[in-house]
Formats: C-alpha cells, structure tokens, sequence
C-alpha cells in the first residue's frame, strides 16, 4: 500500500506514478481502468470544491491523497461491507482524514437501485465533482439514481466521471441523464475496451 501513496510525488499523478500506484493496489478485476484513472488525478487537481465518489477502492485512495494536498474534501458511498472495511483501514493506516466513507446498503428506488441516501444527511449541499465507478454493472438501472437522487447537491459546474461507459447500462444511463436532465456526455477510450465519459450540464 505504501507504493500507492509513494507513488503521488507530483500533482497531478505521472503516468509512471499511477503505474506504480496500480501495482501496488492490486485488484485487477475491479479497480478503474488507467485512462480513467489519469483523468481522476487531473480533475481532482484542479477541483476546488467538495468531492462525491460513488463505489470504493483504488480512485478513493488516489482521490483522497490529491485532495489532502489542495485542501478539498472527499465523501465516499460504498455498499460492499468487505470493501468499506478495506478502504477504510487504508484510509486510517496512511491518515488520510479527508476521506469520509459511509456504508450505505442498495436500496431499491422503483425504477433504479442505487446507494440508500439516509447515510448522506451530513454530506456537503454542493459537490463540485463526482467520481462515479459504482453501483455495479448489475444493478437494476445501472448508475442512472446519481441524478434523480442527488441533483440538487451538485454544483453548477460540476463535473461528473463516470466509469464503464462501454457498458449497456452505463451507455442507457448517459441516455437518460441527456433526456431528463441535459447532461452532455464526452466518452473517452480507456485500456483492454474501457472506457469512460465525462459529464456536465448542457445548460452550464
């Protein structure tokens, strides 16, 4: 783990950097794709506001180590009691105070599932990013409930990263978010097929 922080000499991340942070994070079946990796470290560079992370893991590390060198705070939901555990200890191991993670069990909304919102009642009213790698691919309507749920938390400017944009229920999400909200989505190819969109309101 010590090769992750390490790894976060310069801000934003080297590509040599979040190659090391990579390696020393394991977890190749889950953790973000490198492309959209490098675009967390940019963006989170130069946000100035609260930060919303949506699913834990390897972006919660990089994100809070970032964050804690601009002085900007980050709010995570996680809903795998395995990994709220991990994280977490991480998080207390290298005192990254930054971070704040609530296990927060998916919760079913009628046409979507997605994070319970009762654990959010202190979260900040503005986020200026949010890093979307979660609810997983299977749940029912994808990432679509960041929108319905939270709108009226998000900054003016926000930006929105959301991972897994090749995905069937990603690619329906950005849909819907386009058609109810007037998001306005860039995809950007990622590594081994990945790939990644960045969003922000039509209107802003």
């Amino acid at each position: 783990m010590r090769m992750i922080i390490s790894g976060i000499a310069g801000i934003p991340p080297s590509t040599t950097s979040l190659r090391l942070i990579e390696s020393g994070w394991g977890n190749d079946g889950f953790r973000a794709s490198r492309g959209f990796l490098q675009a967390v470290s940019d963006i989170t560079t130069s946000t100035k506001g609260p930060i919303l992370e949506l699913g834990t893991g390897l972006t919660t590390i990089l994100l809070g180590a970032i964050a804690a060198r601009t002085g900007v705070q980050v709010w995570s939901l996680e809903h795998s009691p395995e990994f709220f555990f991990r994280i977490s200890n991480v998080l207390n191991h290298f005192a990254l105070k930054n971070v704040s993670v609530r296990l927060a069990e998916l919760k079913d909304y009628g046409d979507f599932s997605w994070y319970n919102t009762q654990v959010i009642y202190d979260f900040p009213d503005s986020f200026s990013l949010v890093v979307a790698d979660g609810p997983p691919g299977n749940t029912k309507g994808g990432r679509i409930g960041l929108l319905p749920l939270l709108k009226d938390r998000l900054s003016n400017d926000v930006q929105i990263l959301l991972d897994d944009a090749e995905r069937e229920s990603e690619t329906i999400t950005l849909t819907e978010w386009e058609r109810e909200w007037g998001i306005k989505s860039n995809i950007y190819n990622g590594t081994n097929g990945k790939k990644w969109a960045l969003c922000t309101f039509n209107s802003r």
